[in-house]
């Protein structure tokens, strides 16, 4: 089976009534009204561990109430929590930050979690990679 030094997943989370809209028609609200989503129990079962190699990174998109759960996944998956590699601040075409209702917040940006595994320092080449992208969400499907 061919290893991986990357691994870049953006898992279907399964975020239940955790999320809230004030826009029920807004086609970005609701993931599972677009794709199987899956479960944290899941997700940690999934054999990324066996596709990854000794030493390999993975980048994984998670949102800020699957924080705890994403790095859950992330152990399971064989990697350690290292940082926040970026985070995707939406933009609507005008410029305007995109924002959803959360349950105790308003939502306008993604998270990529970083883990390692192994010796990865030795290809380390900069610290200074920036970590808030801010581009302007597709307006086609969900997540797309």
């Amino acid at each position: 089976m061919k290893k991986y030094q990357i691994i870049y997943a953006d898992p279907p989370w399964h975020r239940g009534q955790r999320m809230m809209s004030s826009n029920k028609s807004d086609p970005h609200v609701e993931a599972n009204r677009h794709y199987p989503t899956m479960r944290k129990e899941e997700l940690c079962a999934l054999p990324v561990n066996k596709l990854a190699a000794k030493d390999s990174a993975l980048f994984m998109w998670t949102t800020d109430s699957n924080l705890d759960e994403a790095i859950e996944v992330m152990r399971a998956w064989g990697f350690k929590y290292k940082t926040v590699a970026f985070i995707w601040l939406k933009k609507e075409r005008s410029g305007k930050q995109v924002c959803f209702m959360g349950c105790w917040t308003m939502k306008q940006a993604e998270i990529v979690l970083f883990g390692t595994r192994g010796r990865m320092t030795q290809y380390l080449k900069s610290r200074k990679v920036r970590q808030l992208v801010e581009a302007e969400r597709n307006r086609g499907r969900h997540s797309q």
